[in-house]
């Protein structure tokens, strides 16, 4: 995973989001995720794949999208919906500091200067490197029916640290400012809007070929058969079975001795009880307990330097052992590089265990 994309997902997480998806979309790939790119730049951009991460928060879903061509990043776009509708289409534009437009809806446009929303903290440009692409429209604000508007910012800053703070600060402003409001109906954005087919597609679960389990219904009806309740796996058994011959002092099975598993919870399974974490592979320099691998019922936490993961097991779709790494593809994270110093083939036994995938 890229550190743009690492870095979103830590954001929204930071920010209250519960990520829902993570995907990479390879336009050159035979046929595409949809098909052409047209459907998803109208055939103006020379992007080859994109990097997106879905997110459901307070006020609905929300999807960040960062496209590439080869290396270089593209600028992306933020997309979210917020409770209320103007009655006209409305953008942010970078000239003279900074100017709200709402087409010929002069009066409008003024309103939402009046507001003095923190616009100003919007990146203008995107850098990468010694290079700068100025951004001209910072955001659209499009009425989607009479109570919703689709709210699409251009991602600018540093393309690999893209910071959505300043984005989430003025959506704290804005969206109260416009809950009330009622506009006509759905309306044509002011400007073209990118990547909404792909946003659409990537709510929509059509950017992967594994869907996640249907949630079961809150109570089912006496009279009607039942449907068969898929029984939730007990990892456990597998998980010793798997990793007992080859316990040492970097290899745990509970229960952990109290100096190790206190730093354990306290460096990688942060906010976990100690009864939760059922093996725990260290990788760390000293073998303290600091850094590693710590097994719970459903997820495996990851903890290395500079990182840290929850990836539950359902999550994962499959994993590839080098030395001393090994390569996992998750729906939750994407692909990720993770750390086996001196307990790989630990690792790898107990990820078969718990997944039931076999490695690659």
């Amino acid at each position: 995973m890229s550190d743009a994309k690492q870095g979103i997902v830590k954001q929204f997480t930071k920010h209250g989001r519960t990520v829902t998806g993570v995907h990479d979309v390879s336009l050159r790939a035979e046929g595409g995720a949809l098909g052409t790119l047209a459907a998803f730049t109208g055939g103006t951009l020379s992007a080859d794949r994109y990097e997106i991460v879905t997110a459901t928060g307070p006020l609905g879903p929300e999807c960040v999208v960062v496209p590439f061509d080869g290396h270089a990043v593209l600028p992306g776009e933020y997309h979210l919906m917020l409770h209320g509708a103007l009655r006209s289409p409305v953008e942010f534009l970078r000239r003279r500091g900074g100017t709200w437009h709402a087409g010929p809806d002069e009066e409008l446009a003024k309103w939402l200067k009046s507001q003095k929303f923190p616009t100003f903290m919007l990146p203008d440009e995107l850098k990468q490197g010694f290079t700068k692409v100025e951004i001209e429209q910072i955001l659209q604000l499009v009425p989607m029916g009479p109570q919703h508007s689709a709210l699409v910012f251009t991602l600018g800053g540093n393309h690999a640290d893209v910071q959505l703070k300043p984005y989430l600060e003025l959506v704290d402003k804005l969206g109260p400012a416009i809950a009330a409001s009622a506009g006509p109906g759905a309306l044509a954005p002011l400007g073209e809007i990118r990547y909404g087919a792909l946003v659409a597609a990537a709510h929509a679960g059509e950017l992967d070929v594994r869907s996640e389990p249907a949630a079961p219904d809150a109570a089912p009806d006496a009279n009607s058969e039942a449907a068969p309740v898929e029984a939730v796996v007990d990892v456990r058994p597998g998980l010793i079975t798997a990793v007992t011959p080859l316990l040492d002092d970097r290899v745990l099975l509970a229960p952990i001795d109290d100096k190790p598993l206190g730093n354990i919870l306290k460096k990688v399974a942060k906010g976990r009880a100690g009864g939760e974490v059922l093996a725990f592979l260290d990788t760390g320099a000293r073998a303290s307990g600091k850094a590693g691998w710590a097994f719970t019922a459903d997820t495996l936490i990851i903890s290395q330097i500079g990182d840290n993961w929850e990836i539950p097991y359902a999550s994962i779709r499959s994993f590839e052992r080098t030395k001393n790494k090994v390569a996992i593809d998750a729906q939750m994270t994407g692909s990720i590089s993770c750390d086996v110093y001196k307990v790989a083939d630990a690792a790898t036994a107990a990820l078969e265990a718990v997944t039931g995938i076999p490695a690659t």
